[in-house]
C-alpha cells in the first residue's frame, strides 16, 4: 500500500483508528494537521531556522500578484503548521512571523 517504510507506522495507526475500537478514540483526538503529518511520506521535518530563512527570503521578494502572495502563504503555512504540531511554535508567534515576511512598502 505504501512504498516508504516510514509510512507503515502511520498507515497502521490510521487503519487501527478506522477499524479497531481502541484506535478510534486516538484517531478522533488528532487534528487535521497531525493527520496530514502522519500521511506525509517520506517525512519532512522543519525547524524554526527553516521558517526564519523563508521569512528572510520573502522580505527580498516583491509581492506584486495574488499568485506571489498565495505562494508565500502556502509555504509559510506548511512550515508553521509542522512547527505548531511539534509544539515548537505558538499561534501568536506564527501570526507575528507571517507579517514580518512583508517588506515595509507592502
Amino acid at each position: 500500500m505504501f512504498k516508504h517504510a516510514a509510512c507503515k507506522p502511520a498507515a497502521s495507526k490510521i487503519m487501527n483508528g478506522l477499524n479497531g475500537p481502541s484506535g478510534t478514540l486516538e484517531l478522533r483526538s488528532l487534528n487535521v494537521s497531525q493527520i496530514f503529518l502522519l500521511f506525509r511520506c517520506p517525512a519532512v521535518w522543519y525547524s524554526k531556522h527553516d521558517l526564519y530563512n523563508l521569512i528572510d527570503k520573502q522580505k527580498k521578494v516583491k509581492i506584486d500578484s495574488y499568485e506571489a502572495l498565495l505562494n508565500y502563504w502556502l509555504h509559510f503555512t506548511k512550515v508553521a503548521a509542522h512547527l505548531q504540531v511539534m509544539n515548537q511554535l505558538l499561534s501568536i508567534e506564527k501570526d507575528d512571523l507571517y507579517l514580518k515576511g512583508f517588506n515595509q512598502e507592502f
